[in-house]
């Protein structure tokens, strides 16, 4: 089992050995047990969830993934995706709450062993920019390559990263990226990997992200 939520009704929780939601009416007893299939595939792992309920159209379930794109997760009660966040590069807790109309989200971030609050309705006004932004750009050298790939980025700020995930959402390297970086195509052991398609992705500390595929021959 891999977290468990409740409502006023229900409790939820997560088998991601079978890859199943299950939901328990309350109070407990054996024959309220019923059984749902769980609104995730199985390309990527499952750490935690949150229920939000019916309340609102923008997504009942969210999830904490290990998905390579977006490890923030949020599916509604017919199993699709409704939305989808890298705000984070990993989680593994979650919790939901709300105050009125207004609802956050609680997530664990183990890089940094921080957990932060994510407002989900984000009111203001934006300030205004006092000059030309540099775009956010990510190119790689040749695609696709035998040996060593460069890749190459514009708009990033300090201390920014980037990350190296095969098809499966598996993180293979991570590494300062500071405009350009030279991969090699090993991981962070040192092992060659298998040949196949990989994706990176640099982002910084102000949430600038760009993501750029290659495929290693």
């Amino acid at each position: 089992m891999v977290g468990a939520a409740g409502s006023g009704s229900y409790v939820w929780f997560i088998d991601d050995d079978y890859d199943m939601l299950y939901s328990y009416s309350l109070p407990l007893s054996d024959s309220t047990y019923m059984y749902t299939e769980m609104y995730v595939p199985t390309s990527f792992s499952t750490y935690d969830f949150a229920y939000e309920g019916t309340a609102n159209e923008t997504g009942d379930f969210w999830l904490a993934t290990d998905h390579y794109d977006s490890p923030i997760r949020s599916y509604d009660d017919s199993g699709d995706l409704m939305y989808a966040s890298d705000v984070l590069s990993s989680v593994r807790g979650m919790a939901y709450s709300s105050s009125g109309s207004h609802r956050y989200l609680w997530v664990s971030n183990p890089e940094d062993n921080m957990i932060y609050q994510l407002d989900l309705d984000p009111v203001g006004v934006e300030a205004p920019q006092t000059g030309p932004v540099e775009p956010v750009t990510l190119v790689c050298s040749k695609n696709p390559f035998h040996g060593s790939v460069s890749f190459s980025g514009t708009g990033f700020g300090p201390n920014a990263v980037i990350e190296i995930y095969d098809l499966a959402g598996r993180r293979v390297l991570e590494a300062d990226f500071r405009g350009r970086f030279v991969w090699n195509g090993r991981a962070e052991g040192g092992e060659a990997v298998p040949s196949g398609l990989y994706y990176a992705r640099v982002r910084d500390r102000a949430g600038r992200t760009e993501k750029a595929s290659v495929v290693r021959l």
